[in-house]
Order: C-alpha cells, then structure tokens, then sequence
C-alpha cells in the first residue's frame, strides 16, 4: 500500500476518533477480531472499540506527517506493507486515559512486521521488534508452508500454536519453509533438505524455503538460532512413504532416509520450553544400510546396490570379481567409516580403503582372491559388519566379520561373488544355509612346521619354506605341525609313528627321520591338497607327493635333512617333479642304492616309460665306454653291485658295468631282471664276449642292452627279442639263443 494512502487514512481514522465523545466506556479486545497474521503480536492491554474500525484491519507503522507524506519519493511509492488477507480490513488502534494527550494517539503496532511478497516463492526475512512501553511475556510459536511434488507452495499456516504439520501424509513434499512468532525474543529457525538425485541442499533461515520445486525431499535438518534456544527446543518428526511415521528427534539431528528413494510426506514440528513435557525421542531416521558397487570380468561396473545386506558380483558365470567399493549408511549424526582392502592377484594385500574408494583392480585382468571389511567410530559401536565371499572350486565360504581375512590365500582362486551385511552390535550374521564351508579362509599357510635338529628346535615355516638344513649333514629328530594338518615319521629302522596334530611331537631326540607323511584334515581336505618333499642324505632334494603318501626314504636307510610343505587347490599341478618322492632299498647296499635313486629322480621308476628313461640315462653320453676284466666271475648279483658302483664313479667302463648298473635299475622298478653273459658277433669277425640284461614279462625274454645301444646308436637294443634283436646273441658255449 502506497505510504501516502496509508497517511491519508491514518488521518481520517484520527479525524474520525475525535468526533467521539470522550467519555466513550465502551472497551473491546480486537485480538478475536484480528485476522491472524505472524508479524503481529497479541496486545496484552484491552483495546478501544472505535466505530466501524471493527470491520478494518490494516497493519501500520510509522505514520508520516501530512508534509512527510507529501515528500515521498517515487521510490518510496514502490515499497510495500505486508499483503493485506482480502477477506477484511480493519484497524488496530488504542485509546488512551491521559488527560493531556488531545484526541486519540495511534500506537504505533510493529512488534513484528512480515513482508510477503504474494506472488514470490521468495520471502524477506521475519522482523522483530519489541514495544518498549509494554512488558510483555516471553513467548513463541511457529508458521510453515509446503508444496507437495507437482503442486504449488501452499499457505502459511495458523501461528496461534507450537505445533505445526506440514504435508497431507499422501503426497512427497518437495519444499517446505518455516518462521517463528516471537513476542520477548529474538532468534530464528534454520533448516536444510536432502532432496532426491541432488542430496543435502545448503542450510537456510526462516522464512525461506527449502528444497526445490522438481525433487522429492528424503531427510531434513532444523534448528533454533538466537537466544530463543536458551528458552525453547525444537522437536520434529517426518512421516515416509511406505513406513509411516518415524521417531521424534529435536535440535539439527538428522530425519527421514537416504539413498532408498523414499520421499517425506508429513513433517511434524513442535516448539517445546524448557521444563514442558516433551515428545519421547525415537529413531527418527530410516537407515539406508551401506551401498555396494562390484566391478566384474567382461561385464565391467555394476549397478550399484543399498541395503543391509548387499550382494556384488555373478553366479554361475565363472567371472572374476575385479574390484569394488562399499560405502558407509547415510546418516550423519553416526560418525565412523567402512573400511575394507582386497587381496589381488599378483599383488598381495593392497592398502586400506573406506567409505566409496575402489579396491581391487580395473582393466588388468587380476582376480579378488581375499577381503577384509571392518568398521570404525560410532559405526562400530552400533554394527557388525559381516562378509563371504564365492569362490571358483568351493562355493559360498563361511561368513567373517569386523576385519577377518574372508576368501582364499595362495591357492590361485577367484572370487566371483561377495557378500556384505550390516547386523545390529552383537547380532548373529545372516542365513547360510548354502554355506559350502563353515571355513571363511582359506589358506596357502595354513599348515606351518616345525624341525628339531642338532638338539634345537627351529622357528615355524610354511608355504614351501624349508625346514631343517641342507649341505650339513644334519639328520631331523623330531617335527611338529600346526593347522588342519596330522603328521606322522619313519625313523630309521623302525616303523611308522601314529597320527599326530595340534603341534604334537612325532619323534625324540634320538631319533633319525627317514620319511614322513602330511595330510589335511576338516574341510582343508575337501577343497585342498597338500604337497611335500624331503631331502635326503647322499641325494638331495626328492620329488614332490601328497596327501599322506610317503616322502623321504622308505627304508633305504637314508636320513631326512630337510623338508617342505605347499597348500594348493585341490586337484592343482603339483609344484614340481613328482617321479621320485621316496627312496626305496634296492640292492641293500647303501651306496648303489643311494646311486640307482638318484637316477630315478630324474627317470621316474613307474612303468615302461620310466624303464625307457633309465635305459636312455645309462646309454647316453654321460657314461663311455672302456675296456676293463673279460669276463667276470661268481655270481652276477654278487658282482654286480661293485660293478655298477665302479661305473657310476669313473662315468663309464666295459659292457658289464653298462648291464650291471642297468639291471640294478630294473629291479628297482620291479621288473624281473638279471645279467646273462655270452657272446655277440665281432666287429673283426668271430664272437666276442659280452654281457647284457634279460627282462622276463608276460612269459617273453626281452633283451636290454645300453652298451651295445651307444655303440651302435643306429640300431635298436631295448626291449627285444632274441628272435628279434638287431645282432645275434650267444652263449658262452657259441649255442644261439632263441
């Protein structure tokens, strides 16, 4: 309203009042009569009835003079007083008993002046001034407005109260705004909204709104500012959409939810003294859980997925999970993070992460073999934080919890789904009835050992770490092993031990080790295998075996120096040779028999094949040919094992220590085999002597001839004939053979 319109009827009014008797007695409060609005205060003192100003209702406030009036600038036409409701107009003034005042004196009413631009969203601030002839008492109340998504912003509402609704309970609210009514105090309230796609908006004041016309508001913030909080508090609660009302809370903490997509639909305020009864506090907060995010082999970034309990990665797909991340529940007022590293292929354990960062790898073709997740502050008061993963080969693993390795060390397995659950502090983690372990970790060292030598016995080993010495000469006594294993020892000369665990002894101090066995125990045995080898005196290291087999020297009476164990997947390669994994007794002498199992390290002695690769060893070239005695005499086995020995120690000899030393290897490989000496046509004409092996099987003699082989590589001297080898052979007596 123009100032000078509003001059001229203050004039009137003032005109108007004079014209009264002065001895009106009439008396009438016009605070009924006033249409409510928040910039105005209640008048504690009774107010004049003057004529038809019952039915007027204007707002004033200083009140010009006529000149004053007449100056006003075009710039001061534009201002304008707070919109006036057009439902009445009436004026508020108050008479006075003073005989020295002449007529009646206008009280000037601006307790509290809100200016509202009617056709803006955007409003002025609340105005609040105190009437200095008046002592009034302290007190506040509260106005808001909303507009539901796809509406308009509604009205103010009442400002007679302390408590206000906003919202139809049905719709999303997109914006709200609130202001206070204070009489005696000063001070504000300030709020801010997380709204849908956007999240939390910037704090704002009384009377401006929050949030925005085009998004749905999730959570809300409010509070009191200005020394009215030293008399008031501010209570509030949010109704959401598909959970009805949640608990109270008061002064800035956090209402509603986040990251569920799930709007407010109702807020509910209260301004509460000091000292009055107060709504019971509740969880006013709908807990989102955490957010999850996989990164997948030939699939990429996944979508990412909220809850209590979230499940990254494939099924049935056989692809690795390379990478995620977690992120911690979206509630401020709970300080704390998600923490969480990933054991990658080729890399190890990487450094920790926490709260959206990635673990793991991106575009390198590297596997998430392990996790570890566990939780910090006030997150770690209220949860546990429980996790599993799927592994290739075994299925989901056992759930672990508050930073507990969960998946596979060592093994090369890949993981190809995780999962993830929040559960209230001390609560038992989620289903798993599809468990296929109750193991959560599976582990390359797992099993660690143990050796006592020389009287001492030596730290722990593990994962193909070695244990005792080698170059020493030092024999094992004793061993212990720790984890799901069981372990048992051959000492020299006497039988095998019984079955010991749990970091048991099997052995004493005097006693020499020859072989041992290693197996796994509880689901260790189902999913994995465990490989070892021993080294032994006058050989060295022998080849790998498993499973409780027997490794080490199996009553050759060679001593065990040494040892090592490897965890694998089960049905994996072996770590390395696996053609020798114990020595036997051949011969029964020591020496040739430490010779024939050094050979079969490298030839094997199973079968055919093995037979061919120890005949291939002994006609190569490592050995050569020289003459040495004709013929030799006694026995062939009695013979025979110097021979062979001879051979080995001077890299070669005549045809005898060649058939000697290879007889000696059949027989360690179970053949039926002997030496038979005779002739063989010579190269000057005539026969001349010679000696070769004879092999009986399946009711046929077979000729193995490694000296004749070397001279004549041209021919083909294993596993003949006589009918069909490449020369005719004969007995001493110049009788063929047939």
């Amino acid at each position: 309203m123009h100032k000078r319109i509003q001059s001229i009827l203050a004039s009137t009014l003032v005109a108007f009042a004079m014209m009264l008797p002065a001895t009106q007695p009439a008396r009438t409060s016009f605070a009924d009569e006033l249409s409510y609005d928040p910039s105005h205060q209640a008048l504690d003192q009774e107010q004049d009835a003057v004529g038809d100003a019952e039915d007027l209702e204007i707002e004033l406030g200083d009140i010009p003079t006529e000149s004053e009036a007449e100056s006003e600038t075009a710039e001061d036409e534009e201002t304008l007083l707070e919109e006036v409701p057009a439902t009445e107009d009436s004026v508020t003034v108050q008479s006075s008993d003073d005989e020295e005042q002449q007529g009646l004196e206008v009280m000037e009413v601006q307790d509290s002046v809100d200016v509202v631009n009617a056709n803006s969203d955007d409003d002025m601030e609340v105005v609040v001034q105190e009437t200095p002839e008046q002592d009034v008492e302290p007190s506040a109340g509260l106005q808001g407005r909303a507009r539901t998504y796809g509406s308009t912003l509604g009205a103010w509402s009442s400002a007679d109260t302390t408590s206000i609704t906003l919202g139809n309970g049905k719709d999303p609210i997109s914006q709200f705004a609130l202001r206070p009514v204070l009489t005696g105090l000063t001070g504000n309230v300030r709020y801010r909204a997380c709204v849908s796609n956007k999240g939390w908006l910037a704090w704002t004041t009384g009377p401006k709104t929050a949030g925005t016309s085009s998004q749905k508001i999730e959570a809300v913030r409010l509070e009191l500012t200005g020394n009215i909080t030293q008399d008031y508090d501010l209570y509030y609660r949010v109704k959401i959409k598909g959970k009805g009302w949640q608990g109270w809370t008061k002064n800035g903490k956090l209402a509603g939810s986040m990251r569920l997509g799930r709007a407010i639909v109702a807020l509910e305020v209260r301004l509460v003294m000091h000292g009055d009864q107060a709504p019971e506090l509740g969880e006013a907060f709908l807990e989102s859980g955490l957010t999850a995010q996989g990164y997948v082999q030939n699939v990429g970034l996944q979508k990412q997925k909220t809850g209590f309990s979230v499940t990254i990665g494939t099924s049935g797909k056989s692809l690795r999970l390379e990478a995620f991340c977690l992120n911690r529940p979206a509630n401020e007022d709970i300080s704390g993070s998600i923490v969480y590293r990933a054991r990658v292929q080729g890399e190890g354990w990487q450094k920790q992460k926490k709260n959206g960062a990635l673990a793991g790898t991106k575009d390198k073709g590297r596997r998430i073999e392990a996790v570890r997740i566990s939780l910090t502050g006030d997150l770690a008061a209220k949860y546990d934080i429980w996790y599993r993963l799927h592994v290739e080969g075994i299925g989901w693993m056992g759930w672990a919890s508050n930073g507990a390795s969960a998946g596979t060390q060592g093994l090369g397995l890949r993981t190809e789904t995780m999962q993830v659950a929040l559960v209230q502090k001390g609560g038992t983690h989620p289903a798993s009835d599809n468990d296929a372990t109750s193991t959560t970790f599976f582990s390359s060292t797992n099993v660690k050992y143990g050796s006592l030598v020389a009287g001492s016995w030596q730290g722990y080993k593990n994962s193909g770490k070695t244990s005792g010495t080698t170059g020493k000469s030092q024999t094992i006594a004793a061993v212990r092993m720790r984890g799901s294993v069981a372990y048992r020892i051959k000492p020299v000369g006497k039988g095998w031990t019984s079955w010991q665990k749990n970091d048991t002894q099997a052995g004493t101090a005097a006693t020499k080790v020859e072989a041992l066995k290693v197996k796994l125990t509880g689901e260790y045995a189902k999913y994995c295998d465990v490989w070892y080898r021993v080294h032994v005196s006058g050989i060295g290291w022998l080849s790998w075996t498993k499973n409780g087999k027997v490794a080490g020297s199996n009553g050759a009476g060679l001593t065990a120096e040494a040892y090592q164990i490897r965890i694998t997947k089960k049905g994996a390669n072996a770590p390395g040779s696996t053609k020798l994994p114990y020595a036997i007794k051949v011969s029964g002498d020591k020496d040739l028999d430490t010779i024939l199992n050094t050979i079969y390290r490298t030839t094997g002695r199973s079968g055919k094949k093995s037979l061919k690769k120890a005949y291939d060893y002994v006609a190569g070239s490592r050995f050569t040919y020289f003459k040495q005695n004709l013929w030799p005499k006694g026995k062939w086995k009695t013979w025979s094992k110097s021979y062979a020995k001879e051979f080995w120690k001077n890299k070669g000899g005549n045809c005898y220590r060649y058939t000697s030393l290879m007889c000696w290897l059949a027989l360690g490989m179970g053949y039926d085999a002997s030496i038979y000496c005779g002739q063989v046509p010579a190269a000057a004409g005539g026969l001349a002597a010679h000696g070769w092996v004879e092999i009986r099987s399946g009711g046929t003699v077979y000729v193995v001839d490694p000296d004749l082989q070397q001279n004549i590589p041209s021919r083909n001297f294993f596993w003949q004939t006589y009918s069909g080898a490449p020369l005719a052979y004969y007995t001493p007596q110049g009788v063929e053979l047939t």
